[in-house]
């Protein structure tokens, strides 16, 4: 089951991303159903740790050590470099992107 920040937010609630997005607890929802429901649960993003922490805590709770983990540690030039590679690229750009930048997050 592939739980997809952008799907999510973007295009099933259409709602903002930042602190208290109403995106979080239907992600939040979304991995517990995938616990009980599928025998992969993947969760990706780019989500800012300060405003999605508990989203981070939540798998804790439902894998226990069954968790892998990745973050990429890529640069600015080179996220936006690879979002003009995506269909989705027309939605939004390097501007946009620039501003949502956390560096090091």
């Amino acid at each position: 089951m592939l739980i997809s920040q952008d799907t999510v937010r973007r295009e099933i609630l259409r709602t903002r991303d930042g602190a208290d997005t109403k995106a979080l607890p239907l992600m939040t929802e979304l991995l517990k159903y995938g616990r009980r429901n599928s025998r992969v649960t993947i969760l990706e993003g780019i989500m800012v740790a300060e405003w999605y922490m508990p989203l981070f805590e939540a798998p804790i709770e439902e894998f226990g050590s069954e968790i892998y983990a990745y973050y990429y540690d890529l640069p600015f030039e080179e996220t936006a470099a690879r979002h003009g590679t995506r269909a989705k690229r027309t939605e939004f750009g390097a501007k946009d992107m620039r501003r949502w930048w956390a560096e090091n997050d």
